[in-house]
């Protein structure tokens, strides 16, 4: 889990469903972000349509 800054040895030792947990959340942020990009990046081609570009 480098995206977490976790090492090999602390990944090891850390419990199933903690792993689980930060997995998942690390998801749902990233999904989120990607909808934002999806969403900014629409709307610069509806400006840019917009102008004849």
């Amino acid at each position: 889990m480098r995206y977490m800054g976790w090492s090999w040895p602390e990944l090891d030792s850390t419990p199933e469903y903690v792993r689980r947990y930060c997995w998942d959340l690390m998801q749902a942020r990233l999904s989120a972000e990607q909808a934002e990009h999806d969403k900014v990046m629409a709307e610069h081609e509806r400006e840019r349509a917009a102008h004849g570009a």
